[in-house]
């Protein structure tokens, strides 16, 4: 199912979909301001040091030293699809977090690019079952994401069972959960993950993400791909 939802102006898939962030779409941020909105629910987004760009429809910066956007406690979400773009500015060594919640003593779930200082970098998807690090699914599509202003898509998702990452609607990596995923508190930051529940950015990204799409279901690989396929030529795809 595609289309209209809300203020989705894009022809992504809907159904299933409870958060939209879109630096292009003027009902989830004006071109103006520090406040970006998911159009969805109305959840709001705070800059910290992040900047809008007037490129490719609109796109928001993140220097990768302290940038990112707060949406605070939302998203709580046991089987979930996350779909975004990014773009990097250079290379980097270690890793690098693009969006994701942390909750309780470790990461609900959180989507990291891991780079080098000179080759492409992996992106892998991460889920925490049980608010430690003891029991997490990582999966990790390697050597796939260049430094060269070539935008990509990000999928990821999570049947309870099995977690998977995609780039530009390819799949790349699956692994099994080892464990029943639990809930808790914490905040929901894109260009980093919210160290301990409160404001301390961690490992935040350098480059630039132009939307984020969250859902309550998992997203077949066909949808994933049609996400893909349905912004591509916004980015010169």
């Amino acid at each position: 199912m595609s289309g209209r939802v809300g203020s989705i102006t894009t022809d992504i898939v809907s159904d299933g979909l409870v958060f939209n962030m879109d630096a292009a779409n003027r009902a989830s941020y004006p071109k103006t301001g520090t406040v970006i909105t998911d159009t969805i629910n109305s959840a709001t987004g705070t800059f910290n040091g992040s900047t809008f760009i007037n490129e490719d429809n609109g796109i928001i910066n993140f220097d990768g030293t302290d940038d990112y956007i707060d949406f605070d406690d939302i998203l709580d979400l046991g089987i979930l699809s996350v779909n975004m773009w990014i773009n990097c500015d250079v290379y980097n060594s270690g890793r690098q977090f693009l969006f994701g919640k942390w909750k309780n003593s470790h990461r609900s779930y959180a989507i990291v690019l891991n780079q080098s200082a000179t080759s492409a970098g992996s992106i892998t998807s991460q889920i925490s079952t049980d608010g430690g690090s003891s029991n997490v699914g990582l999966a990790t599509y390697t050597g796939v994401i260049n430094a060269n202003s070539t935008w990509f898509n990000i999928g990821m998702t999570n049947d309870g069972t099995n977690v998977k990452t995609y780039v530009n609607g390819i799949l790349g990596a699956t692994t099994s959960i080892g464990g029943a995923y639990t809930s808790g508190t914490g905040h929901v930051a894109v260009g980093t993950i919210l160290f301990s529940n409160d404001t301390s950015p961690l490992n935040p990204f350098n480059g630039q993400i132009a939307n984020t799409h969250v859902y309550n279901r998992v997203l077949s690989a066909s949808e994933v791909l049609h996400n893909y396929n349905a912004l591509r030529g916004r980015f010169g795809l």
